[in-house]
């Protein structure tokens, strides 16, 4: 099965606790290799120490970070399925999506669709409220 970045990190996310200290450092692992997420946004979706991601997957020095809550992997799934079959992606859901604290930025590095689109979305989400 060939997952996406975002695809993978969901799903480890989602299952981080039922995998034991091995599978964790085994994900910390795959997620790295991706060079999609910093050291710490994949302590934070495996569940494990930035130190020990450090020590199990190596020194980083591509620029990937940015504002992240793995909480919002559910959404960025969303918004991208919408975005990958042709629909619309509505306002409330990218605001949803920043009310986790994750940044439109990263967002769309990892979801890989424009910047712009999703904010142009949150811009209409606010001129509604």
């Amino acid at each position: 099965m060939n997952l996406t970045p975002l695809e993978e990190a969901h799903w480890v996310y989602t299952h981080r606790e039922e995998y034991d200290r091995q599978q964790r450092y085994d994900a910390a692992v795959s997620l790295s290799q991706w060079g999609r997420f910093s050291l710490r946004q994949v302590a934070a979706i495996c569940g494990i120490a930035h130190s020990t991601v450090k020590v199990v997957a190596g020194s980083k020095s591509e620029k990937t970070g940015g504002r992240f809550n793995p909480a919002c992997l559910p959404i960025l799934i969303d918004i991208r399925g919408r975005r990958v079959r042709g629909e619309a992606v509505d306002a409330d859901t990218v605001r949803r999506l920043v009310s986790t604290g994750t940044s439109l930025g990263f967002a769309a590095r990892l979801s890989e669709i424009p910047e712009s689109y999703l904010r142009r979305r949150l811009e209409r989400s606010e001129e509604a409220a």
